[in-house]
């Protein structure tokens, strides 16, 4: 014999992420953001709360090691390492949000296109990045709604049809995208200044810290662990977001 259980007619719904997300992954977005945005304050506000000036030199504590002086050491001129870390922000950030925006504003217009027009002018423009790809797929698709063909048959334009009904329709995935191309132009501008073609000193960036440090990791292994912790956790906000997002598309 099967009993029922009562279930309360005003119990709270209980949402399908809610049961399918595991909780340290529905914190995940929030704190991701959090941090993305202290360090965008930081970055905004560094003339302000950097302990020393950009370019103070101290000859005197060269190589200094981390301390309540210097929360992060110092580098071979006496620099503040925490210094340098937060104006670098401003360098690494811009690098990773401009590319990203750039790359998005390209491959949404080559993406929407691509797959509206189909045919030969898909097969040429289909050599493009992820974000034009992402779009074109969601474009190909949407464009085969009724309410789409609905406005074709009522004569809209292909410009209206493509702003009005395909681009929209487009966005969330197109925003997941750029989303995780950020964190991808940081490690980009990292690595190539890393191997001394990108942003090049006396201009901080957290890719040339870590440059500068890779002949000292056996003495100051802190001119490098630091840098790389920023760039490692930046990145990893990024697309924590980027994921969030894609799940939520």
């Amino acid at each position: 014999m099967t009993s029922a259980i009562a279930v309360p007619v005003d119990a709270p719904a209980v949402s399908v992420d809610a049961v399918l997300v595991p909780r340290d992954r529905q914190w995940g977005a929030p704190i991701a953001g959090a941090v993305l945005g202290i360090l965008v304050l930081l970055a905004a506000l560094a003339n302000v709360v950097a302990p020393y000036g950009f370019d103070v030199v101290d000859l005197a504590h060269r190589r200094a090691i981390p301390s309540a002086a210097h929360w992060f050491g110092t580098d071979e001129l006496g620099r503040d390492l925490l210094t340098r870390i937060i104006f670098g922000a401003r360098i690494s950030l811009s690098i990773g949000i401009i590319s990203a925006a750039m790359s998005a504003a390209i491959g949404v217009t080559v993406g929407a296109l691509a797959g509206f027009a189909g045919r030969w002018i898909d097969d040429v423009l289909m050599g493009w990045m992820e974000t034009a790809r992402v779009v074109r797929a969601d474009v190909q698709s949407i464009k085969t709604r009724d309410y789409v063909t609905a406005a074709r048959a009522l004569g809209a334009s292909p410009l209206r049809l493509v702003l009005r009904h395909l681009l929209p329709g487009a966005l969330p995935a197109a925003t997941v995208a750029t989303t995780i191309a950020v964190g991808r132009g940081i490690l980009l501008e990292s690595a190539l200044s890393f191997f001394g073609v990108g942003v090049q000193p006396p201009t901080a960036s957290w890719g040339n810290m870590l440059y500068q440090a890779q002949t000292t990791m056996t003495t100051e292994p802190w001119l490098g662990i630091f840098p790389g912790v920023f760039i490692f956790v930046t990145v990893l906000c990024f697309n924590v977001l980027g994921d969030t997002l894609s799940r939520r598309a």
